[in-house]
């Protein structure tokens, strides 16, 4: 984990996980637990609660993003490699939305597709959309059909549906919400 990451709701430090920290034993009982977690598809209780912070954009204003507890890092952080050979082997000619590219990136390339076309004589057309507020749009039964389609590991889904739609608190100024559930849409965005 990076060093200068935020805390989550169970209050331990990425740092509390790094190499050589944890006693043999401790690290044993945390192995345990995470084979118990993917064994049994579930999450400890204590895990299901994400804070919502508010990081500044340079452009103004504020974007949340979500803190998950350090169990559910650690687990995902145990699983990046899988995934991203799974995602790896998912991108079409026509996908942008891949690790390492950006909207810009995926505009100006389109946008170079197109002069290119007319230079040629060709007509050509291309459509740019940049959806607002797209976490928040996204339906978990598309998202569930999406992903069984493409053969997304079971176990990963189900794993992150659960902490998507755990309850969450809205940190902002040293102040926080009530808990709030009961979420049908959105995924939590990340940073990083």
């Amino acid at each position: 984990f990076r060093s200068n990451t935020a805390v989550g709701s169970d209050a331990w430090s990425p740092a509390d996980f790094a190499h050589g920290t944890l006693s043999h034993a401790a690290a044993e009982e945390l192995a345990l637990l995470l084979r118990e977690v993917e064994d049994t598809f579930a999450w400890p209780i204590q895990s299901m609660l994400n804070l919502i912070i508010f990081l500044g954009k340079h452009t103004g204003g504020e974007r949340p993003i979500g803190l998950l507890s350090s169990i559910v890092r650690v687990q995902g952080r145990l699983r990046r490699g899988p995934l991203r050979r799974w995602g790896s082997t998912q991108h079409r000619h026509w996908d942008s939305a891949i690790r390492g590219s950006s909207c810009l990136r995926a505009a100006i390339a389109r946008s170079c597709r197109c002069e290119l076309a007319v230079l040629a004589g060709q007509d050509a057309a291309v459509g740019l959309w940049d959806v607002e507020k797209f976490y928040d749009s996204l339906q978990w039964e598309h998202i569930c059909h999406g992903a069984m389609n493409m053969h997304y590991p079971v176990q990963d889904l189900a794993l992150a549906i659960q902490i998507h739609l755990a309850s969450r608190v809205l940190v902002a100024d040293q102040n926080c919400s009530e808990v709030i559930t009961g979420f049908t849409r959105s995924i939590l965005a990340g940073d990083g």
